[in-house]
């Protein structure tokens, strides 16, 4: 028999559980929290001690905002390097959207002296690479003989390996040539490559471009990323958690194509 007590009380109990799951979730900065932190930072920009610019681009950060986004931005073609390193890692640490589109964008008209600043570059490419982001494929498979410092290609193929696509490993078995090397040898960024494609493909067919080539070609038709990282072996997996230490990177599984096998690397 139909109770009209009975139904209100059960929308009571629906609304309240949405009120509490709604409070759980982690708010965003209001419109007037990033309005002013994004006033703050062009206002800290514009003094003259580099650790003082340095701090206004740390402080905005924290508020995650395109406006806070869009003025931290400038700052990574400041003169001096450290500011400008400053802002390429608060960039890769927030989550807006137009974090990722300024560092795309510094990316894609990096002049040849942003290029042959090895340090500098790699900063960048890594900061991209923390979004994990599947639009940064290409972005860090492009131009990738400009600079063949370690640091640079590393920070190439550790972002790539952040991003849970197939196209990631894709990109990521083309760099197994890189360097040149002779016929019979291996890459010498192949220990880096190894590290990108366990963790993309739950495989281990370890420094050896030959064998990894060879498992793609036995399973690149029905192919699919995992939705989460396979346990790695534990020598990889420090490799892995040295290069990311300190960025906070978010779990680029959020963005995988989903689907594959979960498990650890396996050889063969």
């Amino acid at each position: 028999m139909f109770s009209p007590h009975r139904s209100l009380a059960a929308l009571v109990l629906l609304a309240s559980a949405a009120v509490a799951q709604d409070a759980a979730m982690p708010k965003g900065p209001s419109p007037e929290e990033i309005k002013a932190a994004a006033a703050a930072c062009k206002e800290g920009l514009k003094a003259k001690e580099p650790a003082d610019r340095i701090a206004a681009v740390q402080a905005a950060a924290k508020v995650d905002g395109n406006a806070v986004a869009d003025e931290i931005s400038p700052a990574m073609k400041d003169k001096d390097e450290t500011v400008a390193a400053a802002a390429m890692k608060a960039l890769g640490g927030m989550s807006c959207d137009e974090s990722l589109k300024e560092l795309h964008r510094v990316v894609k008209g990096a002049d040849k002296k942003l290029q042959d600043n090895a340090k500098l570059y790699a900063t960048l490419l890594r900061a991209v690479g923390q979004h994990g982001d599947k639009s940064s494929v290409e972005v860090l498979a492009e131009d990738v003989t400009k600079n063949l410092d370690a640091e640079v290609v590393r920070a190439r193929i550790y972002g790539l390996g952040n991003i849970r696509d197939r196209s990631a490993v894709e990109k990521l078995l083309d760099l197994t040539n890189l360097g040149n090397p002779t016929p019979g040898e291996d890459s010498p960024f192949m220990p880096d490559v190894r590290v990108a494609l366990a963790r993309l493909t739950g495989t281990d067919q370890t420094t050896n471009k030959s064998r990894w080539q060879e498992w793609w070609n036995k399973n690149k038709k029905d192919f699919k990323v995992a939705e989460k990282p396979p346990e790695l072996p534990p020598e990889l997996q420090r490799q892995w958690d040295e290069y990311w230490a300190g960025t906070g990177t978010r779990p680029a599984e959020k963005r995988s194509e989903g689907g594959g096998d979960a498990g650890g690397p396996k050889k063969g």
